[in-house]
C-alpha cells in the first residue's frame, strides 16, 4: 500500500513575467541532446516564487548505489508552457500549467517512470518500467503511439516493484527526428537499444546484439557480459553516449545503431547514470573520456557530471572550477601503490 503522506518536494522558481516557446523551454533533462546543462536564455535580475506544489517523496531504484541516483528526486522539463513531471510514485506523468501551476493533464504507465521526459514538436516522449517508449500529445497528454522494446509482456518483481523484465531505463534524448531509448538492465535477458522516428513511431533501428559479447571484465578475466543500460542517453553528431549504471559508458553509432566501443574492464572509478557530451569528450563520474575513442581519462574534480558552456566544464564541490574540456591542464602522479594517476 503506497503512503498518502505527501512532502513540499517541488518549488517553482521563475520570473515576474514568464515567457513561453522554444527559446525558454528547458524540453528534456539537462536541457539538450548532449545534456549541457546550460541555456542561453538570461534569467531575469529579480526572481519571485509564483507558486508552489507538494508532490510525494520519492524513493530510488538501488539505495546503496550513489552513482544511480537519478530517479531519487523529481526532474521536471518545461515545454509548451507546461511543466512535465514523472513520478515513479504512482507511475504517471502529469503536466502543469507554468505560470499559474494549474494542473493540466496526468498519463499513467504501466511500470514506474524513473527518468525525466524529453519533449518537441508539441509531442513528448517517455519511458517506464514496463519496458516501452510512450509519445504524448504536449497539449491533451494523449497517447500518439507507444513502442515497446520488451520482447514480450513478463513481468518480475525488481526494486520493490512489479517491471518489466525488460524495463526501459536508458532515458530518452531526441536527435535529428529521432527519439533513443534503451531497455533492459540484465544483459543476460537481452538488452534492446532503439532509435525511433519521432513523427511516426517507426523503428529506425535496434540493435540486441550487446547483451552477450565475450569481453574483458573488470576483474582482468573475459567473460559473456555486455551493456547494461541504466541512465539518460546523450547524442552528438554520429555518436550516441549510454550509460550503463555503474559501468562505463559505451558508444553507439547514432546512424546505424553499431556498437562502438565498450571499454568494461578501464576505469573502474567512473560509471554512474549522467553522461553529457563537450566537444571532442564525454563526462561521466567526474571524468572526462575522448569521445572517439573512449580512452583517455581525466579526472574533472568532485562533480560527477559538470554544466557545460562556451567550451568550459563547470565543476563544483567547495568551489566553482572552469576547466576548458579539449585542452585540459594534466597532470600525473604516483599514487603509494606506484600507480600513476592522471589528473
Amino acid at each position: 500500500m503506497r503512503s498518502a503522506t505527501r512532502y513540499p518536494l517541488l518549488l517553482l522558481l521563475v520570473s515576474l513575467l514568464v515567457r513561453t516557446g522554444v527559446a525558454a523551454d528547458w524540453p528534456m533533462w539537462r536541457h539538450d541532446a548532449r545534456r549541457s546543462a546550460s541555456t542561453p536564455e538570461s534569467l531575469a535580475p529579480v526572481l519571485h516564487r509564483q507558486w508552489t506544489r507538494h508532490l510525494p517523496k520519492l524513493q530510488g531504484a538501488w539505495l546503496d548505489q550513489d552513482t544511480l541516483t537519478a530517479d531519487a528526486v523529481y526532474q521536471p522539463i518545461a515545454a509548451g508552457g507546461l511543466l512535465l513531471i514523472g513520478s515513479s510514485h504512482d507511475d504517471s506523468l502529469s503536466a502543469w500549467d507554468l505560470a499559474t501551476g494549474t494542473f493540466r493533464w496526468r498519463f499513467y504507465t504501466d511500470g514506474p517512470i524513473r527518468y525525466a521526459p524529453a519533449a518537441a514538436n508539441g509531442r513528448v516522449y517517455l519511458v517506464a518500467d514496463d519496458g516501452c517508449l510512450y509519445c504524448l500529445n504536449l497539449s491533451s497528454g494523449k497517447q500518439v503511439f507507444r513502442v515497446c522494446a520488451a520482447p514480450r509482456d513478463q513481468r518480475v518483481l525488481g526494486n520493490g516493484r512489479l517491471i518489466s523484465a525488460w524495463p526501459a531505463r536508458g532515458g530518452p534524448v531526441l536527435a535529428g527526428g529521432q527519439v533513443y531509448f534503451a531497455a533492459s538492465i540484465w544483459p543476460f535477458m537481452g538488452i534492446f537499444v532503439q532509435a525511433v522516428d519521432a513523427r511516426t513511431g517507426a523503428v529506425t533501428w535496434r540493435n540486441d546484439g550487446t547483451g552477450s559479447t565475450y569481453i574483458l571484465q573488470p576483474h582482468n578475466s573475459p567473460a559473456f557480459a555486455g551493456l547494461a543500460p541504466q541512465g539518460y542517453l546523450a547524442a552528438s553528431g554520429d555518436a550516441l553516449i549510454v550509460p550503463n549504471g555503474r559501468s562505463v559508458p559505451a558508444r553507439l553509432n547514432r546512424q546505424t545503431g553499431q556498437l562502438e566501443y565498450f571499454h568494461l574492464s578501464l576505469h573502474r572509478s567512473s560509471g554512474g547514470d549522467q553522461v553529457a557530451i563537450a566537444g571532442n569528450v564525454f563526462l561521466n563520474g567526474g571524468t572526462a573520456f575522448d569521445l572517439k575513442t573512449g580512452l583517455g581519462a581525466i579526472q574533472l574534480g568532485e562533480t560527477r557530471c559538470p554544466v557545460l558552456a562556451d567550451g568550459l566544464a563547470f565543476t563544483s564541490g567547495n568551489r566553482v572550477t572552469a576547466i576548458d574540456v579539449d585542452h585540459p591542464e594534466v597532470s600525473s602522479t604516483v599514487n603509494k601503490r606506484g600507480v600513476q594517476q592522471t589528473t
